[in-house]
């Protein structure tokens, strides 16, 4: 039996999670975000094993992470333009981006309003930043900031897989889907102990074989970035399908590290799913 808590809170969602925000941050919305963001050290070795399997060898990645908020008179078609707009920072900084992901947000009522959510994955902080500061960026930025009333972005590190298709986030079983963004913040004066097992068990989903089927990868870390720590931490799920979401969200075995290593640490949180319609493929795949 699930505790009374728990409960409600699967109660509350009709698709996506039952992780949807239940306490507001007390931070404010800023645009600032988009024009800077970024920041933190440099990165160590981008080579490691994992300790699930010590023969599998795995590499550092930044995954930047930004959900849009728009004004209420914003219509689709210049909706559909900022879309465009981002999905042509995939092609103008391929030095810097190594795979990206966007689309309208399924339910915004549970993403503080957002209607667009976007993921780009890096190697470093230093070529998320280049990217930030970078000129095709602002741009795009300037366009969208009239019809902006908001967005929050979280920026995390984490570690994959050193395989091609893992890495840039190709082939067959990244080919479409759902991206399943949930940010975390958790209770002050939580103990470092806590908060690194319940990142280390939310990657770890990865080796889960009863997952195997609903979830493509998951990656999840600290939020580094330096003007927006509404969030503490973030975790992306890239399922295959709605269905494929719905029945992860809804998994026991999911269910059980949920309840156990984030509930009891968690103070509030917000859940962004967007159906992924386009995906970046390497030049030399075409």
């Amino acid at each position: 039996m699930f505790s009374p808590l728990l409960q409600t809170l699967l109660g509350a969602f009709c698709l996506c999670s039952f992780i949807t925000h239940h306490q507001e941050p007390a931070a404010a919305l800023s645009l600032a975000i988009i024009m800077g963001g970024g920041g933190g050290d440099e990165m160590g070795d981008t080579s490691m094993e994992l300790q699930a399997d010590k023969t599998i060898k795995t590499r550092n990645v930044v995954e930047h992470t930004v959900i849009f908020q728009f004004k209420p008179n914003v219509t689709d078609k210049v909706k559909q333009d900022i879309v465009d707009g981002l999905w042509s920072l995939d092609e103008q900084c391929r030095e810097q981006v190594q795979a990206t992901s966007l689309g309208y947000i399924l339910h915004p009522e549970q993403a503080k309003g957002a209607a667009i959510g976007l993921y780009m994955r890096f190697f470093s902080k230093e070529a998320l930043q280049e990217y930030m500061n970078g000129g095709p960026k602002s741009k795009v930025v300037d366009i969208m900031i009239p019809h902006m009333t908001g967005e929050i972005t979280v920026d995390f590190e984490s570690q994959i897989e050193d395989n091609e298709n893992s890495v840039y986030r190709k082939g067959k079983a990244f080919a479409g889907g759902i991206e399943h963004i949930v940010y975390i913040k958790v209770k002050e004066r939580t103990s470092q102990d806590a908060i690194d097992e319940m990142v280390k068990a939310l990657n770890d989903l990865n080796f889960a074989p009863e997952l195997s089927s609903l979830l493509v990868q998951i990656t999840a870390g600290a939020n580094f970035c330096k003007v927006d720590n509404r969030y503490t931490h973030a975790f992306v799920a890239r399922c295959p399908s709605v269905e494929a979401v719905q029945s992860f969200s809804s998994h026991p075995y999911y269910i059980d590290v949920f309840s156990k290593k984030v509930l009891p640490i968690l103070e509030a949180s917000l859940t962004a799913d967007y159906v992924v319609d386009r995906v970046r493929r390497l030049t030399a795949l075409l």
